[in-house]
């Protein structure tokens, strides 16, 4: 295949969010159908053929695999919190490391609904086909790396703030699936089955206790602590300026890949200042519904300084066993890394800056961001 087909495949006819079934496809193209830009007919070609795989395969999994048990209480999620680009991946990895976790894979965020059923023969050839990385920085993309359950549960139910990268042009109006405001209480009570399907299927055999990432859920708080009586939290943030051209950076990249409907100027930079604002409004008003026991905070450069030390820390605060049995994980897993360099502060210009210390004005004042 030339470059120029190679390219044109990847931007307008395949998706790195193959695993939409069928059912929830069409009832996509029912909603938003007339906002889908021509030059990504083919892509929703690719999505319907992927999604009557998706649903066939489903059902064979469910019929050779049943329904796995539910969580016991005692085992129930961490949840590493976070906006995009503020270091939750590496954190997320990080915590991994400790084989007391279940935490998703790329593989399983990917296709929830019928990984286990594909594991052994699909997974080589995805993985044969990827690129080494994830395009917008220097992390690998390894299928069996720890990865965002938004994933899985934007395919399981669509209802996520991932439609914004879809739909750009309609992007501000999705920050409302951040903390999955007006949704209906059945769409809500849908929500949280698929959530509790996906953690049974990656906890089913190995007893852990599942580990996840997923930025949205930092405006969750109140809501999964309420599924989830006995669920802790880890929150890491980053300077603004940071998150703000790193994350237009990913949605620029991660927008080739999946978007329906081709963005105007300014479309991604409106979705990031929207997002970030509604996602802090939403957890600060929140937070304090955790006991001290069950939430920890920690800056990005405190962590990159003394990883090791704020994991410890962690651990203590929220009761997560001995930090010493994994700290030889940890430190294979940090020495593995040892060579990634993440982006540094950009200079932005001083009328955006004033502009995000406006918008964003909460998070330089709550964390003290000069």
């Amino acid at each position: 295949m030339s470059q120029s087909m190679s390219h044109y495949a990847a931007t307008h006819l395949l998706s790195s969010l193959p695993g939409i079934p069928l059912g929830r496809m069409l009832a996509l193209l029912r909603v938003h159908g007339r906002r889908i830009s021509p030059a990504y007919l083919p892509r929703i070609a690719f999505h319907l053929a992927a999604g009557t795989a998706v649903s066939a395969l489903a059902l064979l999994e469910r019929l050779v695999w049943g329904a796995p048990p539910a969580l016991p209480a005692s085992n129930e999620p961490v949840f590493v919190l976070g906006h995009w680009r503020s270091g939750t991946t590496f954190l997320h990895r990080l915590l991994a490391a400790d084989p007391s976790f279940a935490a998703p894979t790329q593989f399983e965020a990917t296709l929830p609904q019928c990984f286990r059923i594909t594991e052994s023969w699909l997974k080589p050839a995805v993985q044969r086909a990827l690129p080494k990385t994830r395009g917008y920085d220097e992390v690998a993309l390894d299928l069996d790396a720890a990865w965002e359950d938004e994933t899985a549960l934007f395919s399981m139910t669509l209802q996520s703030p991932m439609l914004a990268s879809l739909f750009p042009r309609d992007g501000e109006r999705h920050a409302a699936l951040l903390a999955l405001q007006n949704l209906s209480e059945r769409e809500r009570l849908a929500w949280a089955r698929a959530l509790r399907g996906f953690l049974a299927r990656i906890a089913a055999g190995s007893g852990n206790r599942p580990l996840l990432k997923s930025p949205p859920h930092t405006a969750r708080v109140k809501m999964l602590a309420e599924l989830y009586p006995s669920a802790r939290f880890i929150h890491i943030h980053r300077h603004p300026y940071a998150v703000y051209a790193s994350t237009l950076r990913m949605m620029e990249v991660f927008g080739d890949q999946v978007q329906l409907q081709r963005p105007r100027d300014g479309d991604i930079d409106a979705i990031v200042v929207s997002h970030y604002k509604a996602m802090h409004l939403a957890y600060f008003e929140q937070r304090d519904v955790l006991a001290p026991d069950r939430l920890f905070e920690v800056g990005y450069d405190e962590f990159v300084a003394d990883p090791l030390g704020q994991l410890e820390r962690a651990y203590r605060r929220l009761a997560l066993g001995d930090f010493e049995r994994v700290r030889p994980e940890v430190q294979r897993h940090l020495a593995s890394v040892a060579g990634h360099r993440a982006s540094g502060t950009p200079a932005l210009a001083p009328a955006l800056q004033q502009r995000l210390r406006r918008e964003w004005h909460l998070s330089f004042d709550r964390w003290g961001y000069a």
